[in-house]
């Protein structure tokens, strides 16, 4: 074997481990912080665009917080952006490819610090 191939070979291969092992400690990142999750699930295949919006306790107006098209439907919330003992409720509204519009129940949390 020619020593720029084994090289090359081994390149690769440190590449793709050390892709995989920042994968999984992103992964470990997300999974041990206090980010509010906030999730969506489909009962169809129909490709959706999810949006969830939230709003403060006493506030008319709805603010988007993310949108995403792709399954499965997610979106992050800093709770330390609140109040202590402040509420918000939050929603999902999800859009089918063929315009239909679904909106979930209102949901109404205290975000934990």
């Amino acid at each position: 074997m020619d020593d720029d191939v084994a090289r090359r070979r081994l390149l690769i291969y440190s590449l793709v481990r050390f892709c995989g092992l920042a994968v999984f400690f992103l992964g470990i990142a997300v999974m041990y912080t206090n980010l509010l999750r906030l999730r969506a699930t489909a009962g169809t295949l129909d490709p959706l665009d999810v949006t969830f919006a939230m709003r403060g306790a006493g506030h008319r107006a709805w603010v988007r917080i993310a949108a995403d098209d792709g399954s499965p439907y997610r979106a992050y919330l800093d709770p330390r952006g609140f109040k202590r003992g402040q509420k918000i409720s939050l929603v999902a509204i999800a859009r089918a490819s063929d315009g239909s519009v679904s909106t979930s129940p209102v949901l109404t949390v205290q975000p934990r610090r």
